[in-house]
């Protein structure tokens, strides 16, 4: 064994930072006309259209608790609140599931957007987490299709999610909490840890 040979057997392990990469990606941001930023639907080469999803909503949620070493399913209703850039009036209902009796895990979930021209898939993930953690405040969205106008819609990004529990106690025995709720979408972000 040459001098070079024991020299890349004892080198150690180093680790180069990302931030000076770029990463390929099949999905490139539409520059917006709107002065807010976005939430256009725009075509791309594949024709599949990009949406922007940036938008307030605003409603209530219910957090139901079937047998706890599942977790908890976070069911959502809510309305959108000021502009939502070309979208029209948008409802968005679905639910997230948190982790239950495990290490670690993290929350996920589908809401379904639903607009004049059509509606729009959302899959959610959140950050890796510890079991029966509580619905983490942010959340990565990725835009998956729909119907319509949307029908083969893609975008993503991160949601925002803010909780208000009543301050009555629920009256069903597998409703854990109840209150209101307000999301924020912001199109073309990335979580981060």
């Amino acid at each position: 064994m040459g001098t070079e040979d024991r020299r890349r057997l004892l080198r150690r392990p180093e680790i180069e930072p990302l931030e000076s990469r770029a990463l390929l990606s099949v999905l490139t941001p539409a520059h917006s006309t709107h002065p807010s930023g976005s939430a256009e639907v725009r075509e791309s080469r594949t024709s599949s259209p990009r949406v922007a999803l940036n938008l307030k909503l605003r409603g209530s949620y219910q957090a139901i608790e079937l047998n706890p070493d599942t977790g908890r399913d976070y069911r959502f209703q809510t309305r959108s609140v000021g502009r939502t850039h070309g979208l029209g009036t948008v409802s968005i209902d679905g639910a997230i599931h948190t982790p239950g009796f495990v290490a670690q895990g993290y929350a996920s979930g589908q809401l379904v957007a639903h607009t004049s021209r059509g509606e729009i898939q959302i899959q959610l993930a959140g950050p890796t987490t510890a079991g029966f953690s509580p619905l983490p405040g942010k959340l990565s969205f990725t835009i998956t299709g729909g119907t319509g106008k949307y029908a083969r819609a893609r975008g993503f990004g991160v949601l925002d999610v803010v909780l208000e529990p009543d301050r009555t106690p629920p009256t069903s025995p597998t409703i854990i909490e109840s209150g209101r709720a307000m999301f924020h979408f912001h199109a073309f972000q990335v979580l981060r840890a």
